[in-house]
């Protein structure tokens, strides 16, 4: 029988758990997955970086060349392959919830976070960060309409995942003292 191996994170026991953030873009998966690493001093791992790194073209590049379904099977793959490691906070690309596959590690996954942002929230982010060249709009709609239609596509699905909502909006040292709450019970 193999020996569980554990991670103490100050008072929290990780047996090899990772802690998953899942949500839209721009809703700060990222930067609070960064600050919650840090804080646990555990690694941490964004599954988009992750496969730009892997496969040397950014998302734009490869959806460009191969379209979205190609992506999608690119995404599933890595996530597997992250998903054996940890203990490790996992930032998820924002439509990691659209194949089952991922939905199933996730809701089997005992720490995953949704950050819920509103559209007004998520729109302003994405105009501020600018940076559609790694991260290409998904419709032909304005802002505002390609994130509501996103969010009406993703809502139950993140919320299917999710152990804890959070609110996109609180500051990241907020966010960060309610995940370690949380990871502590």
């Amino acid at each position: 029988m193999a020996r569980q191996r554990e991670k103490r994170c100050g008072e929290i026991i990780l047996n090899m758990a990772n802690i998953y953030l899942i949500g839209p873009r721009a809703c700060g998966k990222t930067t609070l997955g960064r600050a919650l690493a840090k804080r646990l001093e555990l690694p941490f791992v964004d599954t988009d970086i992750f496969l730009q790194e892997k496969v040397g073209l950014s998302i734009a590049e490869i959806v460009a060349q191969k379209g979205w379904d190609y992506f999608r099977e690119l995404e599933e793959q890595i996530f597997k392959e992250i998903s054996r490691q940890g203990p490790q906070v996992v930032s998820t690309g924002g439509g990691i919830v659209l194949r089952p596959a991922n939905r199933e590690i996730l809701k089997s996954s005992r720490y995953v976070f949704y950050l819920h942002g509103q559209v007004e929230l998520l729109a302003g982010r994405l105009r501020k960060d600018n940076d559609n060249a790694l991260r290409p709009a998904l419709t032909n709609l304005s802002l505002e309409q390609e994130i509501e239609e996103v969010l009406r596509e993703r809502e139950p699905l993140y919320r299917q995942c999710a152990r804890l909502v959070l609110d996109a909006s609180m500051s990241v040292s907020e966010l960060t003292e309610v995940c370690i709450q949380a990871l502590q019970h």
